[in-house]
């Protein structure tokens, strides 16, 4: 069976002239649309941020449709967490969290790179993941977050939002278990 399929995709490739396509991302939503979605989104925290216990949010630099904030009160494991909103090209708002901690070495991150045990770090962190309402991902720089996703297909969902931004205080106790295998 698996010799079939090798020798299928074999067959594809050479007839291809041994090319792949390489999936490249499309925009899905028009930047109206999103803008339309940033604005709801920028609405719903003028109203909920403060009273959820976030500091000040503002629009990223970088990326327009990048919104940034931190939280702070009353966490135990990590300094701070700074969370990063995404409206996205594929219509959807990703939430990414990212625990800042007193590190030893260069940066407050949680850094694989930096971790003193690599291996158990993603183990801890892929268990988490299964466990938790956030999974726990790496980004480009190998900094640890924690990470939601909500499809918009169906509208604004102000409520699922809201639960997503409750549910952010919750990350600091997945920090204190992913820290022993940081520190």
């Amino acid at each position: 069976m698996r010799a079939a399929l090798s020798l299928g995709l074999f067959a594809i490739l050479s007839l291809g002239g041994g090319r792949v396509a390489a999936a490249t991302p499309t925009d899905t939503v028009s930047t109206a649309t999103r803008v339309e979605t940033r604005g709801k989104l920028e609405a719903l925290l003028t109203t909920y941020a403060k009273t959820l216990g976030f500091r000040r949010w503002y629009r990223s630099d970088d990326n327009p449709f990048a919104i940034q904030m931190f939280y702070d009160r009353d966490l135990r494991y990590a300094s701070q967490l700074e969370i990063v909103i995404n409206v996205t090209r594929q219509n959807t708002i990703g939430f990414r969290v990212f625990p800042h901690w007193e590190s030893p070495g260069p940066g407050d991150y949680i850094d694989l790179d930096q971790a003193r045990d690599p291996q158990g770090l993603m183990q801890e962190a892929l268990r988490l993941s299964e466990q938790n309402f956030m999974f726990w991902a790496l980004d480009g720089s190998h900094d640890l977050f924690a990470g939601f996703t909500i499809t918009l297909e169906s509208g604004f969902p102000e409520a699922a939002v809201r639960v997503v931004l409750e549910s952010v205080p919750l990350v600091d106790d997945s920090v204190g278990d992913l820290l022993r295998y940081a520190e």
